[in-house]
């Protein structure tokens, strides 16, 4: 339940440094990260709770605000979104969810790439095959993605992608996607656009199938052979989720757009920096503080109480247990 009482109750010096950077919805990114002046629009009280008054002023101030990039004021409007939904229980004002609406259309998230060979318990043969069809025509396939699996680990946190993540670009027919080996612009195999790239989404996870060019037998060769054994996905996310469970911060991969499938030779380990900057900006903490806390395995900090002497913690959103850290923090 947020706090009704009155905002201007509240001062910035009534926070700490932590407190503060924690109560406000934008994180400029710049300067020290322990300097006040780096956060706007806190809508927390020093205790932790979220004050209904805050919310308001955040959302009327939000579109005023000077010095900060675009994709940041769109993050925290989302944030303001989100607050009026679950904490408020009151509908967003619509000048709110256009403004989400206006950024997420202009902005272009980041591209990430996930392997077949990081899911865990993964037992459904290789994950690329070589075909031959009827015709004789020589193929390349296998899973690109896998459903409702947990990744390995990656900087102490592990990623699932849901069922839902490929609807918006199954629901588009593929638009722009493409399959390339090795991720490579050198080495295009096949595209939705033409036809020669079929995508099929099952209840196990996508997957793809591509007719390789006359040329490119090679490639049809190194994975008959078992020498090209894995496959991989880029996308962009557009949404995600954040919980704990069985000792890992789970990142939920909700929706998406998919860019590319591509056979691999020595699939890189994944680059968890995407990742980190999504679960700083669900729990509200700074993004050098996430990074801080991955670097010593104390991520689940986030997530869970760690003064309860052992006993087992509840399950817990990132929103729920960062306002029991910041009541524990209130020094009051």
């Amino acid at each position: 339940m947020a706090s009704d009482a009155p905002w201007s109750n509240f001062t910035q010096a009534d926070y700490s440094s932590q407190q503060w950077a924690r109560a406000c919805v934008i994180d400029r990114e710049e300067g020290d990260p322990g300097s006040k002046d780096r956060y706007l629009l806190a809508v927390r009280e020093p205790g932790g709770a979220v004050n209904r008054n805050a919310v308001y002023e955040a959302a009327r101030k939000i579109h005023t605000v000077e010095g900060v990039a675009p994709d940041k004021k769109t993050v925290a409007a989302r944030k303001l979104v989100t607050l009026y939904r679950t904490d408020l229980a009151e509908t967003p004002p619509d000048s709110l969810t256009n403004m989400v609406a206006t950024g997420e259309r202009a902005a272009s998230p980041e591209t990430e790439t996930m392997w077949t060979n990081n899911w865990q318990g993964y037992k459904n043969g290789s994950p690329v095959e070589a075909r031959k069809g009827p015709d004789g025509v020589r193929s390349i396939g296998g899973y690109a993605a896998v459903y409702n699996t947990r990744s390995m680990p990656m900087q102490n946190f592990v990623e699932i992608v849901e069922n839902s993540f490929f609807n918006k670009s199954r629901a588009d027919d593929w638009p722009g996607v493409v399959c390339r080996f090795d991720h490579s612009n050198m080495m295009l195999l096949g595209t939705t656009a033409s036809g020669t790239l079929r995508l099929a989404p099952d209840n196990v996870g996508l997957d793809y199938t591509v007719a390789l060019p006359e040329h490119r037998g090679d490639v049809w060769e190194l994975v008959d052979r078992r020498d090209v054994r894995n496959s991989s996905f880029a996308f962009q996310v557009f949404d995600d989720e954040f919980t704990y469970d069985e000792g890992f911060p789970v990142r939920h991969l909700v929706s998406g757009r998919l860019i590319d499938v591509s056979p691999v030779v020595t699939p890189a380990y994944p680059d968890a920096t995407v990742g980190l900057r999504s679960m700083a900006r669900h729990v509200g903490a700074p993004y050098e503080e996430v990074i801080k806390r991955a670097a010593s395995d104390e991520l689940r900090s986030f997530f869970i109480r760690t003064d309860n002497n052992g006993k087992p913690a509840k399950k817990r959103s990132g929103r729920q247990a960062l306002a029991e850290i910041l009541a524990m923090e209130d020094p009051k």
